[in-house]
């Protein structure tokens, strides 16, 4: 009685690790994947040159937002006789337009700086997407490594067992090429497989800027799809290309009001002296420009540009939601195909069920290695379905980036 107590304690422990190691597993596969975004945010080069770019546009966009710079003239003019004595006159003015035109240049400046600052988030989502498929692409390349190493090594004993087999006349020369003809093209495909998966580590190198955190999981992340109307409103409340457009809605309006009031008159004021032998004469000067005919087009471009950029808006948020019923249909549709892949597989024969049966003379080598073909090819196609899933899906909530 003590031993099966102890056995079944042993085994509760055992259940409960086992439990603790699915659990912990998509978290572990998570924090991968969110310490290789933080390493290409971090030290990505084209994200350095995106932050020095933002930053300058915002200093940019806050220059010339102060009257012009005032004006000091001074004149010596001596006479043609030492009679007349020598002329001078000084004159310091200061031009001002009018104090809306200063209101609205301050609004088109913050809006303008705030576009800057939506469009360098813009580039870092499109950047920190390409690191997250690229991973992906690598999970992918690593689960067809996984797999086929185990399916190469099955092979290379068959063809050993075969052609030991061959020399006792057990077996004949045809299963023997079979079986070899098999090892060849799996051992190709793994190769290929292993070169991608070189060729992927380094482009991740790159977006990391050779800061490549250390990859152990190589799992995809997890992510809950909700609702069409919901994901959607999350996509214009957060995409930062959708808010980009609809802050160059918002510049196109201030740059219009700007305009008008740029058609008001423009105002001088300064102080201006005279002096000759005896007498001095100063005081204040105070002048008015009248924009009859520099600003006389310049409202119905800044008007036509704000009806051009209101346009571009809407057809952008149409775009979002025709690609978001594409995409969401897309995910869905990948999603019940790889549901349908995996309990397809699991209903199929597995492959320690054909070696067995293959050992047992039940089948023949030519059924087993069409068998096992046929079983590979299902289970790449699982394997290709699961990547376009989590592909397709971190492409459509690349929102949260």
């Amino acid at each position: 009685m003590r031993i099966e107590r102890t056995n079944k304690i042993s085994a509760m422990k055992i259940l409960l690790l086992f439990t603790m190691i699915l659990v912990s597993c998509p978290a572990m596969a998570q924090n991968e994947l969110q310490q290789l975004l933080q390493a290409a945010e971090k030290a990505n080069p084209g994200m350095k040159a995106g932050r020095k770019l933002k930053e300058a546009k915002q200093w940019e966009y806050r220059t010339g937002l102060t009257p012009s710079d005032p004006e000091v003239e001074f004149g010596f003019m001596p006479g043609n006789t030492d009679a007349l004595g020598n002329k001078k006159v000084f004159s310091a003015t200061q031009s001002l337009d009018f104090p809306s035109v200063y209101h609205y240049r301050n609004k088109l400046a913050d809006n303008q700086s705030e576009k800057a600052e939506l469009d360098y988030r813009d580039f870092r989502q499109q950047l920190l997407l390409e690191t997250q498929l690229t991973y992906y692409e690598l999970v992918y390349q690593r689960k067809r490594d996984r797999y086929l190493t185990d399916r190469v090594q099955n092979t290379v004993k068959l063809h050993e067992s075969l052609n030991r087999k061959m020399e006792r006349g057990e077996a004949t020369i045809l299963e023997v090429n079979k079986a070899r003809i098999q090892r060849i093209e799996l051992e190709n495909q793994l190769t290929l497989i292993k070169a991608n998966e070189r060729q992927l580590v380094a482009k991740l190198t790159w977006l990391c800027g050779d800061s490549l955190p250390a990859l152990n999981q190589f799992s995809y992340r997890e992510e809950i799809l909700p609702g069409k109307d919901s994901l959607f409103c999350d996509i214009i409340r957060l995409r930062p290309d959708l808010l980009s457009a609809k802050a160059g809605k918002s510049i196109a309006e201030e740059a219009r009001k700007l305009a008008g009031a740029k058609g008001l008159p423009k105002l001088m004021v300064g102080y201006e002296s005279e002096t000759v032998p005896g007498e001095k004469y100063g005081g204040p000067k105070v002048g008015i420009s009248i924009p009859l005919w520099s600003n006389r087009n310049n409202v119905k471009r800044a008007k036509a540009q704000q009806e051009w950029a209101a346009a571009q808006y809407t057809g952008q948020l149409k775009q979002a939601w025709f690609e978001l019923e594409r995409a969401y249909s897309q995910v869905k549709s990948l999603r019940k195909s790889v549901e349908n892949y995996r309990t397809g597989l699991e209903e199929m024969s597995s492959v320690q069920l054909l070696n067995k049966s293959l050992q047992l003379g039940q089948i023949s080598i030519i059924n087993y290695v069409t068998e096992m073909n046929y079983y590979i090819g299902a289970y790449e196609n699982f394997l290709s379905a699961e990547h376009d899933y989590y592909r397709a899906l971190a492409v459509l909530m690349r929102y949260q980036l």
